[in-house]
C-alpha cells in the first residue's frame, strides 16, 4: 500500500514543530534555572520588593516553586524532542506519545484559565485607590477582566480544537500505516 505524501509531509512537519519547540523550550527552561540559582533571593521579591504590592496567596505558589516548576516544563519539553524524533524515525511509540503529549497540552491550558483571574487581581493591586473607586475606572476595569478571560478561554479552545485535529489525524489509517 502506497503512503500518500501527504500523510509524510504531516508526520514531518509536526517532528519538526516538536524538536523545535522542544529545544526552544528546554533552553528557555535551562535559562530559567541558571538565573534562578545565581539570584536565587530575586525571583520570591521582585513584585514585592520593587512595587511594594503584597504577593496574593493564591499567585505566590508560582514564585515560591519557580525551580519545580522550571524542571518540570523542561522534561516535558524533553519528551517532545524524544517524540519528535521518534516521529521522524516512523515509531508507533512517537505516534501514541504526541497524542498523549497533545492531550496533556490540552488540559494545561484549560488548567490554567483560572490563574489568569488572579493575576488580573495582582495587576488590581498596582492601582491606586483613588483609580479603583472611579466609575468609569471601574467599569473599564470590569471590562478589561472579562475580555482578558474571554480571550483565555478562546485560545484554550481553539488549541484544543487544533490538537483535537492533530491527534484525529495521527489516528487515521494512511497515517497509522507508516508507523512500526
Amino acid at each position: 500500500m502506497s503512503i500518500p505524501s501527504s500523510a509524510r509531509t504531516f508526520v514531518k512537519v509536526i517532528a519538526s514543530i516538536s524538536l523545535c519547540l522542544g529545544a526552544l523550550s528546554v533552553l528557555t527552561s535551562l535559562l530559567s534555572i541558571v538565573r534562578l540559582e545565581l539570584f536565587p533571593d530575586q525571583e520570591r521579591g521582585t513584585l514585592q520588593g520593587l512595587l511594594g504590592v503584597p504577593i496574593p496567596p493564591r499567585f505566590s505558589w508560582v514564585l515560591r516553586d519557580t525551580l519545580e516548576l522550571s524542571l518540570a516544563n523542561g522534561a516535558l519539553s524533553l519528551l517532545f524532542i524524544c517524540v519528535g524524533c521518534g516521529l521522524l524515525y516512523q515509531r508507533e511509540w512517537a505516534r501514541r506519545g504526541i497524542m498523549a503529549l497533545l492531550l496533556i497540552v490540552t488540559l494545561v491550558n484549560f488548567s490554567v484559565l483560572p490563574l489568569m483571574g488572579v493575576l488580573f487581581d495582582t495587576v488590581m493591586t498596582l492601582l491606586t485607590p483613588e483609580m479603583i473607586v472611579a466609575l468609569e475606572t471601574t467599569t473599564l476595569l470590569h471590562q478589561a477582566r472579562w475580555t482578558f478571560l474571554g480571550f483565555g478561554v478562546v485560545v484554550a479552545i481553539a488549541v484544543a480544537v487544533l490538537n483535537g485535529w492533530m491527534i484525529w489525524r495521527f489516528r487515521a489509517p494512511e497515517i497509522r500505516a507508516q508507523f512500526h
